[in-house]
């Protein structure tokens, strides 16, 4: 576990605080999300549901506090939901060579 933890170290030799920081609170973005937003839960993924067991579970008001007066917070629940967004059930993944042409480019 502790995956973006791995993460952000790995992206830590090429970016700095303002790409690292949201990696690094992935996690606690899915836990403030299942906090605040009643429907959020619904949409993660099995997986994803008996990991946030593990992880702490939703957090508490005073947990949500904190992670709000975190630099980068509002990054981080951005990149979550893109995240979320990225795993659509049935859908296939892009491939190394379409990431590839979108950061030699830029094209999407």
């Amino acid at each position: 576990m502790r995956h973006q933890e791995k993460g952000a170290d790995a992206l830590s030799s090429l970016f700095g605080p303002k790409v690292t920081l949201p990696v690094r609170m992935h996690v606690d973005a899915k836990r403030y999300l299942c906090a605040v937003d009643v429907g959020y839960a619904t949409t993660l993924s099995p997986a994803s549901v008996a990991s946030l067991a593990l992880q702490g579970g939703p957090m508490t008001a005073d947990e949500c506090d904190e992670f709000r007066r975190q630099f980068g917070w509002e990054d981080a629940v951005r990149l979550r939901r893109w995240d979320d967004e990225g795993k659509q059930q049935g859908e296939p993944s892009a491939t190394v060579d379409e990431f590839k042409r979108v950061l030699e480019t830029g094209a999407r």
